[in-house]
């Protein structure tokens, strides 16, 4: 109930990571006759001894991924199950890396992901998570990089949302995780407070999927209601809240037994996302959007960064995540995304609401009617 399908990841204009041009390694690796095709430079890469190597070419990975004339390739190859071993890599920067590419890749398509799960990234991926639920973690914000958190902390989020799109896609990935455990872990992640919104939301929204029809999920997720009914009391602080509270909504309604305990409050949360003006919304970044290519141009003539010789892999992070943060505009129309996603889901859900009422009362009118055939 209330699916919520992620839009695809644009390409960046600009290169966030500061390493080697993506087409301009591709042509070197050809002309230097290393490898026959861009795959197999790619795949040379991951093989290689060295982690600059390895996180060179998730990056050019994850890009190459956005080109459709690319993905045949990708699947007549045997690069997804050569980078799925370095979802559990001893490197923190090689993990994060390929979850990033892993999540890229899975937004393209249903094919794609079932073509993933074949490959078995849903072993290591499930491993990756089992590391973060069997410790102690908190997220570290920069509040000089607009409160980016820590390398590890974004692994977390792009491996969820990696698993939140596998689990829309086939019940393999959904049955996997089943089978892992890691509900409760999840359900942790809830607290906006400590793993903020960011987090929370994607995990909600895996967690929305997951909880779709799902009776095993909902032997574990009835023992939260009381976490979940709290989300719902959010106030209207923000769009991503209102997202979080809404999603939420969609899980408890996803629950019979919660369903039934929450329905009032459920519809009252329901409303008022619905009432949210997204004209409003909308105008505020359409009169921002002539400024886009004047930000665009200052960008292009700040943001020179080269990998530095001995920096460390921390160092090396700070640095990518600072050539990739996002313009002003670009945070308002992620803001407003999150605004419409909350609008279309909430609609969905009292969509599917009204469809299993009909329904019931469908069924009591056919029984009433054969009863009185029978008499």
């Amino acid at each position: 109930m209330g699916k919520a399908k992620k839009p695809k990841v644009h390409k960046n204009q600009l290169n966030p990571t500061g390493l080697v041009d993506v087409g301009a390694l591709l042509n070197q690796e050809l002309a230097n006759g290393k490898s026959e095709t861009p795959i197999q430079a790619i795949v040379d890469q991951l093989q290689s001894a060295s982690a600059e190597d390895k996180i060179c070419g998730l990056q050019t990975l994850a890009t190459i991924c956005q080109n459709d004339v690319n993905i045949a390739a990708v699947i007549e190859s045997e690069i997804v199950r050569i980078a799925a071993a370095l979802l559990v890599d001893a490197d923190n920067s090689i993990r994060h890396a390929t979850a990033g590419a892993f999540r890229n890749l899975s937004v393209l398509s249903v094919e794609i992901c079932e073509y993933m799960v074949d490959q078995d990234v849903l072993t290591p991926l499930l491993a990756l998570l089992n590391k973060y639920a069997g410790s102690e973690w908190k997220p570290n914000f920069d509040q000089n990089l607009q409160n980016q958190m820590d390398e590890k902390s974004d692994t977390f989020l792009q491996a969820v949302s990696l698993l939140w799109n596998l689990c829309e896609s086939t019940s393999v990935a959904l049955d996997s995780f089943n089978q892992s455990q890691l509900l409760e872990s999840f359900v942790k992640c809830l607290d906006w407070n400590i793993y903020g919104k960011d987090i929370a939301v994607a995990v909600a929204q895996c967690l929305l999927v997951i909880s779709e029809d799902n009776a095993a999920s909902w032997r574990i997720l009835v023992n939260f209601g009381t976490e979940l009914h709290s989300l719902l009391l959010l106030p209207d602080e923000d769009h991503p809240t209102v997202l979080l509270r809404t999603v939420a909504a969609g899980i408890i309604a996803n629950v019979p037994a919660l369903a039934a305990t929450y329905s009032g409050q459920l519809l009252q949360t329901l409303a008022k996302t619905l009432e949210v003006n997204h004209r409003t919304a909308l105008g505020t970044v359409t009169s921002a959007l002539p400024l886009v290519g004047q930000k665009d141009v200052a960008a292009l003539e700040v943001i020179e960064d080269a990998p530095m010789e001995d920096e460390s892999a921390e160092q090396s992070f700070q640095r990518r995540r600072r050539a990739d943060l996002p313009s002003d505009v670009e945070l308002e129309v992620r803001n407003v995304g999150w605004l419409l996603q909350a609008q279309r889901i909430a609609a969905e859900i009292l969509t599917n609401i009204c469809s299993t009422e009909e329904e019931e009362w469908q069924d009591d009118m056919d029984d009433e009617n054969l009863s009185e055939a029978e008499s």
